[in-house]
């Protein structure tokens, strides 16, 4: 059996098959590219999540021995704001919830996770065990509170950290907003998107993008250019507006291609069993015409001998 170093540097995505998880299997497979970048880079390393909800994101850190902490804040709102979808529901959003279900993760240690039912505002650096190097933002989905959320994560880290956000195409603009602010305080960051919705802000001199698996950095020249653009002051507001349009426009003209293919598979599909019911229709009806003249066979039989029986000759 493969340790749990192995499977996250395989990406392998059995390892969020315990609890339910939001995330697309993209997402997923980014947030194990991150974790496994996170081991090679430190050894040993604390995260930090903002947004758990039934845990489905931190299934494969809690069974791993070198993530040492995990900080799980969350108001465990029963509905939430949203930009997007105006609001967002909620079921069944408790800690002891949380934790239970993730007590069904083989190799779980849920010593290690500090659970904080409370809103970042409310929570000080010295309420965590140690500043973190990894930090998950997927708590309200507005523009205001991803902003307070990230500003957060970059106060309590230690100058070195990396700072993921989910659903980008729908925090968009309270992530430009946070790039700004680090520009003001002139802090050293670069920031770039990862499939399928996740956009990492890192800062520091140590990046994790090196070492994340190729297959999942996307193209050189979307990175370059993400790159530079989160660099931008005010004014590039317009270029990273344009950016996430095309990202949108993209992801728009895959999914399209995804549908075509699916539909050209559907169609060779309702073909093939077209073929097959006209087969089993031309095979019914030699059977038919078969049984037909079986019948009157047997009824010409069956006259001569009644006629021979008789005395008769039954074509009279």
């Amino acid at each position: 059996m493969r340790s749990i170093g192995e499977r996250v540097r395989a990406l392998d995505l059995s390892l969020f098959g315990y609890v339910l998880s939001q995330a697309y299997p993209a997402d997923r497979a980014s947030l194990l590219g991150l974790h496994g970048a996170c081991r090679r880079r430190y050894g040993r390393f604390t995260y930090l999540e903002i947004g758990s909800y039934l845990g489905g994101s931190l299934q494969a850190l809690v069974a791993d021995p070198d993530c040492t902490a995990i900080v799980s804040i969350d108001a465990r709102p029963g509905q939430s704001p949203d930009d997007s979808r105006g609001h967002y529901t909620y079921h069944s959003n408790s800690t002891a919830h949380m934790l239970e279900l993730l007590s069904s993760v083989p190799g779980a240690d849920l010593s290690k996770v500090t659970p904080i039912d409370s809103d970042v505002s409310r929570v000080t650096s010295e309420s965590l065990p140690e500043p973190p190097q990894l930090c998950f933002i997927d708590g309200e989905h507005t523009r205001s509170a991803v902003l307070k959320d990230a500003c957060f994560c970059a106060r309590v880290t230690d100058g070195q950290a990396c700072i993921v956000f989910h659903d980008r195409d729908i925090v968009r603009r309270g992530i430009g907003d946070f790039l700004e602010y680090l520009q003001a305080r002139d802090v050293d960051y670069v920031g770039y998107p990862l499939p399928q919705t996740i956009f990492v802000v890192e800062i520091g001199s140590a990046p994790l993008l090196p070492l994340l698996p190729p297959v999942r950095r996307g193209r050189r020249a979307e990175r370059a250019v993400w790159t530079t653009a989160s660099k931008l002051p005010s004014r590039g507001r317009a270029l990273r507006f344009l950016l996430w349009v095309w990202e949108a426009a993209l992801a728009s003209q895959v999914a399209a291609r995804r549908g075509a293919r699916r539909g050209r598979k559907m169609n060779k599909a309702v073909r093939r069993r077209g073929r097959r019911f006209a087969r089993s229709a031309r095979r019914g009806r030699r059977s038919a015409r078969r049984a037909r003249k079986l019948l009157r066979t047997r009824r010409k039989a069956i006259q001569v001998r009644l006629g021979a029986w008789l005395g008769t000759d039954p074509r009279s």
